[in-house]
C-alpha cells in the first residue's frame, strides 16, 4: 500500500512538473518573438520572476482542481 501511495505521488508529481513546463514552452517563445533579450538584463530578470511565479500558481491551481496531492494533504491532517 505503501509503494503504490508512493507511485501515485511521484505520478502527480510528474504530471505537475509537466503542467509547469507546458507554460514555459507556452508564454516564452511569443516573448522571445518581441525582443525579450534587447530589453536589458533589468527587465529581463523582473519579467522572468514574474512569469515564473504566475506558472507556480497557476500550476498550484492545476494540480489541486485535478485532485493531486490530496492522499497526503488528508495524512498530515
Amino acid at each position: 500500500m505503501s509503494r503504490e501511495r508512493g507511485r501515485g505521488t511521484w505520478l502527480e508529481v510528474a504530471l505537475s512538473l509537466c503542467i509547469l513546463l507546458g507554460l514555459f514552452f507556452v508564454e516564452y517563445p511569443p516573448i522571445f518573438l518581441v525582443g525579450y533579450w534587447s530589453w536589458g538584463a533589468l527587465v529581463h530578470k523582473v519579467l522572468s520572476g514574474v512569469l515564473i511565479a504566475v506558472n507556480l500558481v497557476i500550476t498550484q491551481y492545476a494540480a489541486r482542481r485535478l485532485g493531486f496531492f490530496r492522499r497526503s494533504e488528508a495524512a498530515a491532517r
